[in-house]
């Protein structure tokens, strides 16, 4: 559903830069006659570096979604809520909460009594760009829509 860079790529990435440096120590990697350890050893570091602060950031969109939801405290919906809720639902009864981020994707976090309300809310909000993910957390759980459509969670 979301396309998610993988983090098994950012560790073979890690190997690789640390067999350049391992390269440019062994003094083993001649080129045209001309010694280039110096530069593996730079280029390697740079490559190292790069690589630990990907896997420092990386972040599954997905697990955070959970990670907010178990976070959230169960409320029991009371008697209005239940009635309301077997009415079409309103996207004016919807109320915006936060909005977190990460290196590639915006999660705008909203709230509904219901899940009717997140529905017509969802319906009437159209998502046009990739990476933004419109959440709207629910009693009943957690709806979103994304660039593909309306899902949840």
């Amino acid at each position: 559903m979301r396309k998610q860079s993988s983090i098994k790529w950012k560790i073979i990435g890690l190997f690789a830069s640390l067999f350049i440096i391992w390269g440019g120590f062994s003094n083993e990697l001649v080129f045209f006659k001309t010694d280039f350890s110096l530069l593996f050893i730079v280029v390697g570091s740079l490559y190292l570096l790069w690589d630990i602060f990907a896997i420092a950031t990386h972040n599954k969109p997905q697990k955070a979604l959970v990670d907010r939801s178990v976070m959230q405290t169960s409320v029991e919906p009371d008697a209005p809520t239940q009635e309301k809720a077997t009415n079409a639902g309103s996207s004016k009864e919807v109320a915006f909460m936060r909005e977190d981020r990460d290196t590639d994707n915006v999660w705008s976090i909203h709230q509904a009594s219901c899940k009717a309300d997140a529905m017509a809310f969802l319906s009437s909000h159209p998502v046009d760009r990739p990476h933004f993910y419109l959440i709207v957390e629910t009693p009943e759980g957690n709806f979103g829509r994304d660039l593909h459509g309306i899902y949840q969670e």
